[in-house]
């Protein structure tokens, strides 16, 4: 049994048509590529310039803190006022670690660990916005 019917690749009349439609797109997706790079190299910029602000103002107003909790207990000599210094030095501690971080490595370290683990952060993300929508809410009443 032979088959003496001409014999074609699968859609061998849409070949031509195809390669010459791939042309005109070929200059389109290497705009939009290069545009899509342009924008994440933006968003990236201003993701570390935000990033760096807040660090900025956590330190501050951490700094402040520690500065409030030393200046109340300044001249007692309890052992209430010792925790409160020694919880403004911990404080300090910790507004120094923040103003020093690196924020590039910060969001590179966000990012793998979005990454590897999306759903739990996800759901973090999502506890964090509820709660905040919580205290907005009670603070406005």
């Amino acid at each position: 049994m032979t088959d003496t019917a001409p014999h074609r690749a699968p859609h061998s009349e849409n070949w031509n048509t195809q390669e010459a439609s791939a042309d005109p797109l070929g200059p389109l997706l290497e705009t939009a590529r290069s545009e899509a790079l342009g924008l994440a190299q933006t968003l990236k910029r201003e993701s570390l310039r935000f990033v760096e602000g807040q660090q900025d103002r956590s330190s501050a107003i951490l700094d402040e803190i520690a500065h409030t909790l030393r200046e109340r207990e300044a001249g007692k000599n309890d052992a209430p006022a010792a925790l409160s210094v020694t919880a403004a030095d911990y404080i300090s501690a910790s507004a120094h670690k923040i103003r020093e971080a690196d924020a590039a490595a910060s969001i590179e370290t966000l990012g793998a660990t979005a990454r590897k683990h999306p759903v739990p952060l996800a759901i973090g993300a999502a506890a964090i916005g509820f709660l905040a929508a919580r205290f907005i809410s009670s603070t406005d009443q």
